[in-house]
């Protein structure tokens, strides 16, 4: 098995078992799963360097954080009161 297999193999275990726990938490905003799953990407791809050295995900990369940022603007302005939609 070539590394960028296993890196993906791992990632994708990790992913799975992050939703399976909100899943269990009875979480039920899809907003938090997107969220989550955002910030394990970034997390794992900062911790496996072979995915960076084997693939250019720039553009993934600032689009995966453009729609994390847009989720955490809506929820801040949800808690200060202000509404958005």
């Amino acid at each position: 098995m070539r590394p960028v297999d296993s890196s993906i193999l791992w990632f994708s275990t990790i992913y799975i078992i992050s939703m399976i726990i909100l899943v269990l938490l009875g979480e039920n905003r899809p907003d938090v799963y997107v969220s989550i799953g955002i910030l394990v990407y970034f997390i794992y791809v900062s911790l496996d360097t072979r995915i960076r050295e084997n693939t250019n995900m720039k553009y993934v990369n600032i689009l995966l954080f453009i729609i994390f940022m847009v989720i955490v603007v809506y929820r801040v302005l949800n808690i200060l009161g202000i509404s958005v939609i």
